[in-house]
């Protein structure tokens, strides 16, 4: 599995329904819920592992990614067995974009798994004055133990990042929300372990899976 890597990101969906109404209403109500839930393991706790960025799903390969949203699911199920498991690990939280869901839902489970967090808004990095993304990484690696980081910008500024500092998170750029992702995976699973899609046609509706 994944929780060797330092980084296991968890946007984990709690879908209190069991079930999804295809309604537009319905389906912002479960990706919401899936925001709120959301969160992260950075296993910078397992010593000897080695640590890797999420900036993209593509570069996982199925059994990792199968384990991610295994992982996941677990955490949304019972949050309260991941309490502490990562005491006095030091995580930022870079959001130069404005964010509701995804930064409370980092934060939230940053402190029930026991981390210390550090905040940076969009004037509080120097990259606003000229300093490189990679320059950046390198001053925060020497504090930091990793980073979820929400620009809206480029996927090239948070590779320079992780370049750095490899335990990087994307919590969105331009190219990918890769969280979101998990967090749609999760609640897909959900549904399917409850019975399949109310008001989907008969023939898209899935008892097993």
């Amino acid at each position: 599995m994944l929780l060797p890597v330092v980084v296991l990101p968890l946007q984990t969906a709690v879908v209190a329904h069991k079930t999804i109404d295809l309604s537009v209403r319905q389906r912002q109500t479960s990706g919401m819920r899936a925001e709120l839930s959301l969160p992260m393991l950075v296993g910078m706790v397992v010593l000897g592992s080695v640590r890797r960025p999420l900036l993209t799903l593509t570069t996982l390969a199925p059994e990792e990614l199968r384990d991610l949203v295994t992982v996941a699911h677990h955490y949304g199920a019972d949050p309260g067995r991941w309490k502490d498991r990562l005491v006095g690990a030091r995580v930022a939280l870079i959001f130069t974009a404005p964010s509701t869901r995804t930064r409370s839902s980092f934060w939230s489970t940053a402190v029930q798994l026991g981390c210390h967090t550090l905040h940076f808004g969009a004037s509080d990095l120097q990259v606003t004055t000229g300093e490189t993304w990679a320059d950046t990484g390198m001053v925060l690696a020497h504090h930091l133990d990793a980073a979820v980081v929400r620009t809206n910008g480029p996927q090239i500024e948070l590779e320079a990042l992780a370049s750095e500092l490899p335990a990087t998170i994307n919590a969105v750029t331009h190219d990918e929300h890769p969280t979101q992702a998990i967090a749609d995976a999760c609640a897909l699973l959900e549904v399917a372990r409850n019975g399949g899609l109310i008001g989907a046609p008969e023939r898209m509706q899935t008892q097993n899976w």
